[in-house]
């Protein structure tokens, strides 16, 4: 149910956009394991969001699980809402994004959202105090 929930929200922002779309701002952490993009809200259908992904991490396998007959993909966390897995039947489209490595101690920032980069991983939030915080070892949603 929790799966299903990440898909409609997935829609809901409108984080799917064409391969004709222009290049979306994003940020990568210093070793490339972590990526962000931001998706800016279009239209009252299309409130944007932000969509993360990791490279390798040690609970892959358990997040697929939850995916049930779908694919694990990342997590989103709206304008407002709370960060949330997300899993999807297809591929998820983005158009270019234009990633920017934020070293360590550092904050990216992009519509409402910031995202802090640190060695034990990347937390970013929403200007509602919900957030998400990415690493190798661990994830959490809020």
């Amino acid at each position: 149910m929790r799966a299903a929930v990440a898909v409609l929200t997935l829609c809901a922002l409108g984080l799917t956009l064409s391969a004709s779309a222009a290049a979306v701002p994003g940020l990568r952490s210093p070793t490339g394991n972590i990526r962000c993009v931001y998706a800016a809200p279009t239209d009252a259908r299309n409130r944007g969001g932000l969509f993360c992904t990791i490279g390798q991490a040690a609970y892959t396998s358990s997040l697929q699980s939850r995916c049930a007959t779908v694919d694990w993909h990342g997590w989103t966390l709206s304008a407002t809402g709370k960060g949330t897995i997300v899993c999807s039947g297809g591929a998820l489209w983005f158009g270019t994004p234009h990633y920017v490595t934020v070293a360590y101690g550092r904050t990216w920032r992009a519509g409402p959202f910031s995202c802090a980069s640190a060695v034990t991983g990347v937390t970013c939030r929403n200007r509602a105090g919900h957030g998400l915080f990415i690493s190798r070892a661990s994830w959490r949603a809020w």
